[in-house]
């Protein structure tokens, strides 16, 4: 197996950048990521949590439409980090990075299906969001 530019094969389907970026995510998330992870292995997380300095960094790339406090990115439960949203990306097999807005597309229709309470970010009227998937607040448990 080729190891990717992640330091790990392709195929494996654990990928401790993934699992640490996942601890500070929305627990519904977690348990979604894992979901997928099985399915299409090569998935993987670009962003869970953000703070201020990375948040605002987005703004300022216009990789973000908000400041800090106010992304799905962002949110904090008695003052831990607990991401709302995941941002994914796909690793083919050279090892590098694709965001292929058909797959998202697909993954997206699979919640729909699904009826899971993830909105992707494909659909925002404001900023195509593509690699982007969040859950609602209101979903339990917190």
């Amino acid at each position: 197996m080729k190891p990717n530019t992640m330091h790990h094969n392709v195929d494996d389907p654990v990928c401790w950048s993934c699992e640490n970026k996942a601890q500070q995510a929305h627990p519904y998330l977690i348990g979604w990521f894992h979901d997928i992870k099985k399915k299409y292995p090569t998935i993987h997380i670009a962003w869970s949590y953000r703070g201020v300095e990375d948040q605002e960094k987005a703004f300022d790339e216009g990789k973000s439409r908000v400041h800090y406090p106010n992304s799905a990115h962002n949110y904090v439960i008695d003052g831990k980090p607990c991401s709302l949203a995941l941002d994914l990306f796909l690793i083919d097999l050279d090892g590098c990075a694709r965001f292929p807005s058909p797959f998202y597309k697909k993954l997206a229709d699979e919640n729909l299906a699904e009826r899971l309470p993830i909105k992707w970010g494909g659909n925002f009227t404001t900023i195509a969001d593509h690699d982007h998937f969040e859950v609602s607040k209101d979903v339990q448990p917190l």
